[in-house]
């Protein structure tokens, strides 16, 4: 079959003609679902299958034989191939999940992450780390007093996290993250089409994790590195396609297209660094520090500093202006300071304000600015607008920055356990507020990126992925850096449930973004969940009916707890392991294996095998149903990619799972992720031609 190419959907014949050798228990299951109408219908084809037969060697009369028609008795075997099968890989031990394997699945501990990294290739440094900072100039920026602009109270426009969580990874990840769903650039060879962009935002956490929202593409973050300082602030350049994260020490870390040019990282410096911004063609950026001093990179030109000066409060944010000839300082009491071409059109210095400034953002013209408070309070100078804040209003967690719509048509507001908060024109498209982030949210960027298509295809941005089932129920710091997860939806056997599946699977659509979902199976349990069902009721002793019924029911059972959950996906995974209980006959076996593909076939879905060629043959006897497989056995992460021909079932192999002290698995093809995992859904970002008006 092709490598991407799913059985169809089509309900196929439950129990096919058998084809291998005859099995201990054939004479039982001979006597299944016999009746004297199937008896004479029987005789009725074997004669119709015999003028088949020689009408054929009349016709090519050259043959020497023309096959034989088999009869072979209806409803009592599974289809096992005689062909020759390649051996279990020597020394690959059995991959597990969840009780059949206890000592393999380890509980995720914080370091997981940083394994995976490590086993991946080292940290990509940021280069050099060459301090290009400029001395404080003694050019003094007198303190203006505040505007009179006294922002009205508005409603709040409260949105509540959509589920998505941490997008973390480390540099050395091949690109690991959140699902992409491809620019909506034309294609090789299409014409005349418009390339479409639409506004985005993206938002840092203390420890470097970078969360993707909209049409911002998540391109990398520090999220699984080890930093000595706590990252503060986010760049982002001007086609939306790269980004910096600058750390308190003054390090900088760049990703996509966004070039490193320097930075403070390693060198001694008076004051941490609270901000940053970057050139309006990204070919520089400026550090801004709490004492008000300026590092710039790059053609980021040094237009004066605060450095030495006496001041009432530390500068918490800085914002440049369109042209790049200038930018703004803004100190935790509302006092903004203007250097090269910005203009002061005021602050909130001497005024008593609730809480204290912690971020701004600029016009995109440059004649105005936004400040934000922490408590969500919104001023506005020169002709930014006001759309709305959350001064007065209960907040969970305080905000830590703002950013505004590239077009000045609204603002979003972050807090600091990753609440997002939308005025104006800007758009709700994500957050991680509501889960549980490994360290707070402590920078927000905006801008515009090239368009995701509306259609979207799932890819993944590199091959490596964890699985996680009820083990890992009461692990409070699931892992970070990887493109996607595997859940288990029962709970280690058929018919019984992950009591954490959705919570899991808030996580797994959060962190990676791509989510992939697993089944356990084993032998039929006597009782209705086996004596009806697609093959009918049962009769008393047969084993065939039975069987079938329980595999394709329990699949019947996990769909209906996986949708209560939140959680679905385009296929899923059969558990097939000796670590479960099985009967002694393979065909019987098989039949429960084959009742579940069938039964997600039935449904549109796709189905897998998780398996080794070792346990799958001693549970099935070899049964070949050329379904995809995700195999188990690989020492480490440097043998999976060897493990992707190590197939059984007749099936190609998808996914490789590793036997590290915590399962770490290795995707073959990037190509399968758009039909293995499914993802969260978010609302669509808007997306336009840059020369025609926003709609």
């Amino acid at each position: 079959m092709s490598s991407t190419a799913l059985p169809p959907a089509a309900e196929p014949d439950p129990f096919p003609v058998r084809t291998r050798a005859a099995t201990p228990v054939d004479a039982f299951w001979a006597g299944a679902f016999r009746s004297e109408r199937e008896v004479g219908v029987l005789a009725v084809a074997i004669c119709l299958s015999l003028v088949v037969a020689l009408l054929a060697v009349l016709s090519l009369g050259g043959l020497e034989s023309a096959g034989a028609a088999s009869a072979g008795t209806r409803g009592t075997t599974v289809a096992l191939a005689d062909a020759t099968r390649p051996g279990p890989r020597a020394g690959a031990a059995p991959g597990g999940h969840g009780a059949g394997s206890p000592g393999r699945r380890a509980l995720i501990g914080t370091s997981a992450a940083g394994r995976l990294a490590a086993a991946k290739s080292a940290a990509h440094s940021a280069a050099g780390h060459s301090a290009a900072g400029h001395s404080a100039a003694t050019h003094s920026a007198a303190t203006h007093s505040p505007a009179t602009h006294s922002p009205a109270t508005h409603s709040p426009a409260v949105h509540s996290g959509a589920g998505h969580g941490p997008a973390r990874s480390s540099r050395s990840a091949a690109r690991v993250g959140r699902p992409r769903r491809g620019p909506a650039h034309p294609s090789p060879g299409a014409a005349h089409t418009i390339p479409l962009w639409g506004p985005g935002y993206r938002l840092a956490a203390a420890d470097g994790g970078v969360f993707s929202f909209g049409n911002a593409r998540f391109l990398g973050s520090m999220g699984a590195t080890s930093l000595a300082e706590p990252v503060v602030a986010l760049a982002t350049t001007p086609d939306g396609l790269g980004y910096w994260e600058t750390a308190a020490d003054g390090g900088v870390f760049a990703f996509g297209d966004a070039r490193y040019m320097g930075g403070m990282g390693g060198h001694p410096i008076l004051a941490p660094v609270v901000g940053m911004a970057a050139n309006p063609d990204g070919s520089g950026y400026w550090l801004a520090a709490a004492d008000g001093g300026i590092f710039t990179y790059g053609t980021a030109p040094f237009l004066g500093s605060l450095a030495g000066k006496a001041l009432h409060a530390p500068v918490v944010g800085m914002a440049a202006t369109p042209d790049g000839r200038g930018y703004w300082l803004v100190a935790a009491d509302g006092g903004v300071f203007a250097f090269g071409d910005a203009r002061y059109y005021g602050g909130m210095a001497g005024y008593g304000i609730a809480a204290p400034i912690v971020g701004m953002a600029a016009t995109p013209d440059g004649t105005g600015y936004w400040l934000v408070a922490a408590d969500g309070g919104v001023f506005t100078y020169g002709t930014a607008h006001y759309y709305g804040g959350m001064g007065g209003h209960p907040l969970a967690e305080p905000m830590v920055g703002m950013a505004a719509e590239p077009d000045g048509s609204g603002y979003w507001l972050a807090a600091a356990d990753g609440g997002i908060f939308t005025y104006g024109a800007a758009g709700f498209w994500g957050a991680p507020g509501g889960y549980s982030l490994n360290r707070p949210v402590t920078a927000v960027a905006a801008g515009l990126s090239p368009a995701y298509r509306s259609d979207p295809q799932v890819e993944v941005d590199g091959r490596y992925g964890f699985d996680v089932s009820w083990p890992q129920c009461d692990d409070r710091g699931l892992p970070s850096g990887h493109a996607f997860a595997v859940l288990g939806v029962t709970d280690g056997k058929a018919f019984t449930r992950n009591p954490c599946l959705g919570s899991q699977w808030a996580w797994a659509t959060a962190a990676a973004g791509a989510g992939g979902l697993y089944i356990n199976l084993n032998e039929p349990v006597a009782g209705s969940r086996a004596n009806f069902g697609p093959a009918g009721r049962c009769r008393h002793g047969d084993l065939a009916c039975p069987a079938y019924n329980y595999g394709a029911n329990t699949v019947d059972r996990a769909l209906s707890y996986a949708r209560s959950q939140g959680a679905g996906a385009p296929m899923y995974w059969l558990d097939v392991e000796t670590g479960n209980s099985w009967t002694p006959y393979g065909d019987v076996n098989a039949l429960v294996v084959k009742g579940a593909i069938d039964e997600l076939h039935r449904r549109g879905l796709g189905a897998g095998i998780y398996s080794t060629p070792l346990q799958w043959d001693e549970i099935t006897g070899g049964a070949d149903f050329g379904v995809p497989v995700w195999v188990a056995g690989s020492p480490d992460l440097g043998s999976a990619p060897s493990y992707c021909s190590e197939g059984f079932n007749g099936g190609q192999v998808w996914m490789v799972q590793t036997m590290l002290d915590y399962d770490v698995n290795y995707l073959c093809r990037q190509a399968y992720a758009a039909t293995a995992f499914g993802v969260h859904p978010l609302p669509v970002a808007p997306a336009f031609p840059l020369d025609r008006p926003r709609p």
